[in-house]
């Protein structure tokens, strides 16, 4: 496992040991989760409930942290994109 998911922020140590165990080493394996695999889902088949777990089933993650953890964690995918600012003095006005 690489340094740079070890100390990847959200993770604690135990969890980067279960996704080094499940094959997720670097930083970008953990980018190409998505959230389902991440912290697992549960869908309707036939009538029934069935789970599918995720790699992190068990850890305290809400699928917003997940959701955030993994788009943090593509980030460097995309350097040389930036936030659209919104000026207000640019947008124009209905009047």
């Amino acid at each position: 496992m690489t340094d740079e998911l070890a100390s990847f922020e959200g993770l604690t140590l135990a969890m980067v040991a279960v996704l080094g165990e499940k094959g997720v080493k670097t930083l970008d394996d953990f980018a190409d989760l998505s959230r389902d695999e991440l912290i697992g889902s549960t869908e309707v088949v036939g009538g029934e409930k069935k789970r599918q777990p995720g790699l992190l089933e068990g850890f305290p993650i809400t699928a917003d942290e997940a959701d955030a953890m993994i788009m943090r964690a593509r980030a460097h995918w995309f350097p040389e994109e930036t936030p659209v600012e919104t000026n207000p003095q640019t947008t124009e006005s209905s009047s």
